[in-house]
C-alpha cells in the first residue's frame, strides 16, 4: 500500500490517492487506486474508497481496466464491493457496465443482482443480473436477458450499395 497524504479525522484514516497492489490465486498482480481512501481505526480491516481504478487479471497476459466512483475493499478477504456505476472494459473483449459488483480478487468472481449492459464488438447483452466466475471464463445472465447479434459489414459490401 502507498498514499501520498494521510490525516485523522473524527477517528478515521482519511488517504489521500491510496495505490493497493496484491496477487491473485494464481499469483498474477492486480492493482487498485482511489482518489481518497477512509478507514475507520475500529475496522483496519475494511478502507472505504472513492473513485476507483483498478487493473485486475483475467488470464496469464490479459487485464480488465475497472471504474467506480465508489466501494469498500476488504484487504483480508480481498474483496472489492462496488457501487455507484461501475464500468469494466477490456474483460475478454467485452465491455461491461453495471450499476454496482461484488468482486472477489483472490477467486476472479464478479456479482451483482443489479441491471448490467455487456458489449463486444457484434454482440450486446442485457439483464437483470450477472455472475462471472473463473477470470471470466463462465458468465452466466440472468432475469430479463436480450441479446443483439450485430451483423458484420462484409468488406466492399456496405449496406447502401445492396
Amino acid at each position: 500500500v502507498s498514499i501520498d497524504k494521510a490525516e485523522l479525522r473524527q477517528g478515521k484514516l482519511v488517504m489521500e490517492r491510496p495505490k493497493m497492489a496484491g496477487f491473485d490465486k494464481n499469483n498474477r498482480p492486480y492493482d487498485v487506486k482511489a482518489q481518497k481512501a477512509i478507514q475507520d481505526l475500529t475496522k483496519p480491516g475494511t478502507v472505504e474508497l472513492e473513485v476507483i481504478d483498478a487493473q485486475l487479471p483475467m488470464d496469464t497476459s490479459s487485464y480488465a481496466d475497472l471504474d467506480a466512483q465508489s466501494g469498500v475493499y476488504d484487504t483480508s478477504t480481498e474483496k472489492l464491493l462496488l457501487r455507484d456505476t461501475v464500468s469494466i472494459k477490456g474483460a475478454r473483449g467485452m465491455d461491461f457496465l453495471l450499476k454496482d459488483a461484488d468482486i472477489d480478487i483472490r477467486t476472479g468472481s464478479m456479482q451483482s443482482d443489479k441491471p448490467v449492459k455487456v458489449t463486444s464488438p457484434n454482440t450486446q447483452i442485457s439483464a437483470e443480473s450477472i455472475k462471472v466466475e473463473d477470470n471470466g471464463r463462465r458468465i452466466l445472465f440472468k432475469d430479463r436477458v436480450k441479446m443483439t447479434i450485430i451483423r458484420p459489414v462484409e468488406r466492399g459490401n456496405t449496406p447502401s450499395s445492396n
